[in-house]
């Protein structure tokens, strides 16, 4: 039910603001529509991911659909299994300043704070192009294994 859900909401450009996916056992699978929708999407604000079983791979794939997307404001992707050490001096969840601001907000994070793996690589970049997130939360993600 949920991955054709998403996979609808990939497919069209459906008005939505908000939308509530947590707790659905979505794996890196299910991932691929969230991307796509990412990519397309012109009016999501509010992206809940919480508790699901996004891993690694599925984590790439989100980094990958927010670096063209300036609408989304809030993504929780909490109590997911990303699992790789990709923040190392942040806590988890990052609160940023209004995206008015003429660049990135994480612009001003040091070089060091994204470690060489690739969903760090992914994350950074992402992080950097996106002007839109106001807060992220990844916390409870396994980032020291």
């Amino acid at each position: 039910m949920c991955l054709k859900l998403l996979q609808a909401l990939a497919t069209k450009d459906v008005i939505l603001e908000k939308l509530n996916l947590s707790q659905n056992a979505i794996t890196d699978k299910g991932v691929g529509s969230v991307d796509t929708m990412l990519a397309h999407n012109k009016s999501l604000k509010s992206l809940l991911l919480h508790w699901n079983q996004i891993g690694p791979r599925g984590g790439i794939r989100l980094a990958r659909g927010l670096k063209d997307n300036s609408t989304l404001k809030i993504l929780d992707l909490s109590w997911n299994s990303l699992g790789l050490q990709c923040l190392h001096h942040h806590t988890p969840t990052v609160t940023l300043p209004p995206a008015s601001l003429p660049s990135s907000p994480l612009r001003h994070l040091p070089d060091d704070a994204f470690d060489d793996s690739q969903i760090g690589r992914e994350w950074g970049e992402a992080l950097g192009r996106n002007i839109g997130l106001v807060h992220v939360d990844l916390s409870n993600n396994n980032f020291n294994q």
